[in-house]
């Protein structure tokens, strides 16, 4: 050892010893004990990791993983404050261990009789605080309502899927009352790419990528009987896939919160830029919602104001008489006239709230806006305290005028086409005769029952 290196070997053990009486000395401080807690635990929350940026990267690469609460946690009452719309429940933690799908607590409360039965079970799990804060505002449409919980999908005994996953209410008129609906959006800061394609449909010839939001809605409908009609929009959509439409793909499920006991529901896609993807390989689309909220704060109501205003004024000043080769330089009219024949033949009402798509690459229907069928849950049945069809149960003219204002591009094309030019009806006749004959068999009608 060289005098030089003696030297440096001193100065390190001095450098180190005086180390260690600052780490001594800081250890006794308020600011040394917080850090010496949070080092010797296994789980911190978002608000305790110091960068949200290297927090979120490391939750969606799985590396960090949120956790339920504690049990100490779940045995504190709930703070009403945390409940209102201003309030904020206790934060969840994350560490970098994940619970096996077995221990999530959507499994764990999952009733017994239905999960081990053999037809799916969607089991969802809020804590107390956010489960109520889900359920203080109904009405109130938009992400800032979505509280982190947990899903678990069991069938035929087996725990097919589980992991953390947003929730908020979902619906329309359906907000007002519950049994609510449910938004779940599989989000990267969960550490999960969404719910299995195959969980939802099982289309083998076209698997479906995961979900990355599903829509969770209550099954059984009422007449104004008192009878009740299961699935009534399910059995509208595969009937219009059937006749080639596009749809939301859907299954029927049991569905329990909270480990209450199951109730009869169904699962199905979200119309977005997610299941664009999924169903076109790419979301490069200009997309409108035909059910519209000027409350919603997800829309941008004038513009899309502005899009149906648009649209109308180009079919209003179209010349007359009105043909399907002038329509069809715009739009799908195959599309159209499918959409058509379904709601006849299931005698949809509160109708003309598709979505309205146009592939920007222009390789779907060449780039015209066509439809995608949505919310025909008012298929089959009249709701109580309403009259579908009025005096009169001849549909053409009730989907024809079902409007008092004509606010959809879909009723002012047909006002049109039906009254100005005869090939439009006589394929209206044509394409209904197919579908009584050949594609809405009674045998396929029976598998829908079924199912």
């Amino acid at each position: 050892m060289t005098p030089d290196s003696g030297t440096r070997g001193k100065l390190r053990i001095a450098a180190a010893i005086a180390v260690a009486f600052l780490l001594a000395a800081f250890a006794t401080t308020g600011p040394g004990q917080r850090l010496r807690s949070r080092l010797a635990r296994t789980h911190a929350t978002r608000s305790e990791l110091d960068s949200a940026r290297m927090t979120r990267l490391l939750s969606r690469s799985g590396e960090l993983v949120v956790q339920p609460p504690s049990a100490e946690t779940m045995a504190k009452p709930v703070d009403p404050r945390h409940v209102a719309p201003a309030g904020k429940c206790p934060e969840l933690e994350l560490a970098a261990r994940p619970l096996t799908p077995a221990e999530l607590p959507s499994s764990t409360s999952a009733p017994v009789p239905w999960r081990d039965a053999g037809p799916p079970l969607i089991s969802l799990w809020l804590d107390p605080c956010r489960w109520a804060r889900v359920h203080s505002r109904p009405s109130k449409p938009g992400r800032d309502t979505e509280e982190t919980g947990w899903v678990s999908f069991f069938e035929n005994g087996k725990l097919q899927f589980a992991a953390p996953v947003g929730i908020r209410i979902h619906g329309g008129v359906s907000r007002r009352y519950p049994p609510y609906g449910y938004r779940l959006s599989f989000r990267s800061e969960h550490g999960t790419t969404g719910l299995p394609g195959g969980l939802v449909s099982s289309d083998l010839d076209r698997p479906m990528p995961p979900l990355a939001r599903l829509l969770v809605a209550e099954g059984d409908d009422e007449d104004t009987d008192g009878s009740l009609w299961a699935f009534p929009g399910e059995v509208a959509y595969d009937i219009g896939r059937a006749l080639g439409g596009q749809t939301p793909r859907t299954r029927p499920v049991w569905f329990s919160l909270n480990g209450s006991p199951a109730a009869v529901y169904s699962i199905s896609e979200h119309i977005d830029g997610d299941f664009l993807r999924r169903h076109y390989g790419h979301d490069d689309f200009e997309l409108h919602r035909g059910k519209r909220d000027p409350d919603d704060p997800r829309q941008d109501s004038e513009a899309s104001d502005r899009f149906w205003a648009g649209e109308l004024a180009w079919i209003a000043a179209a010349p007359t008489p009105f043909t399907r080769a002038d329509a069809a330089s715009r739009y799908d009219l195959d599309k159209l006239t499918t959409w058509l024949v379904t709601v006849l033949f299931c005698g949809t009402g509160d109708i003309y709230q598709e979505a309205m798509i146009r592939d920007r690459t222009g390789k779907l229907a060449s780039g015209r806006w066509t439809w995608i069928h949505w919310d025909h849950d008012m298929s089959f049945r009249t709701p109580p305290k309403n009259s579908r069809f009025g005096n009169t149960r001849d549909l053409l003219p009730y989907v024809l005028d079902n409007q008092r204002e004509i606010r959809s591009p879909q009723q002012a094309l047909m006002l049109r086409l039906v009254e100005e030019d005869p090939e439009f009806r006589t394929e209206i006749v044509r394409r209904t005769t197919a579908a009584l004959n050949h594609q809405l068999t009674p045998e396929f009608l029976e598998s829908l029952v079924a199912r």
